[in-house]
């Protein structure tokens, strides 16, 4: 199994793995020509919005939280776009093994294995896309009781163990936010907003018992 990112959670890490083994399989079959497109994209669009609704509940998010229809409804919707694309590629024969056809569509030849190992690759940015709903997930998390009184949670941005970090999630580390300001930051843990457009990114929230000082004061 190619590498994939890491959360804090083992419940997460889990669902992490299981997405992928189940968006290989089904790429597998639709590959050596078992499902048809219709089926496959049926089914990805299943496999895809049960999982970032799973990810977003195994992070704690509560689908009553306000503004919390409106993250998930867009990614449900970038998950959607991303099935009709990849549909669009293998039943094209993008990913297809033979170096003829691959000639005849315009495309340098490539092997199964090459072929194979691009998709692979495709996948594996999914499984980091399903990564940034547990940011979500605690962005919209229900006030916890801390204290005797029920209180926004808090969340350190930890940088994750990749060699290199881009300038946005260096500048992020560290800092200690509720909920609620990690959404009106706009920004999130393998967020497309990131300079590192979230590709392969292993930063994640992580709760903290440490005060807010607001983003301003950070």
């Amino acid at each position: 199994m190619p590498a994939l990112p890491n959360l804090p959670d083992p419940a997460a890490d889990a669902q992490l793995e299981a997405y992928y083994a189940q968006l290989d399989d089904l790429t597998e079959q639709a590959l050596a020509g078992q499902v048809r497109e219709d089926v496959f994209r049926q089914e990805m669009r299943r496999i895809t919005e049960a999982a970032i609704l799973l990810m977003f509940l195994l992070a704690g998010g509560d689908q009553n939280a306000p503004s919390a229809d409106l993250a998930l409804d867009e990614q449900y919707r970038i998950a959607r776009n991303s099935v009709e694309r990849l549909a669009e590629d293998i039943y094209d024969g993008r990913y297809s093994g033979r170096g003829e056809s691959q000639a005849v569509l315009g495309r340098p030849a490539q092997t199964a294995e090459e072929a194979r190992e691009k998709l692979r690759n495709r996948l594996v940015l999914w499984v980091f896309s399903l990564a940034g709903i547990d940011a979500i997930g605690k962005m919209h998390a229900a006030p916890m009781l801390i204290a005797g009184e029920y209180r926004e949670p808090t969340y350190v941005w930890e940088l994750g163990p990749t060699k290199e970090h881009c300038t946005d999630c260096l500048y992020l580390s560290g800092t200690v936010l509720t909920a609620s300001e990690w959404i009106q930051t706009g920004v999130a843990p393998q967020s497309p907003d990131l300079e590192c457009n979230g590709f392969r990114c292993m930063c994640s929230l992580v709760p903290t018992e440490a005060e807010s000082l607001g983003f301003e004061n950070q």
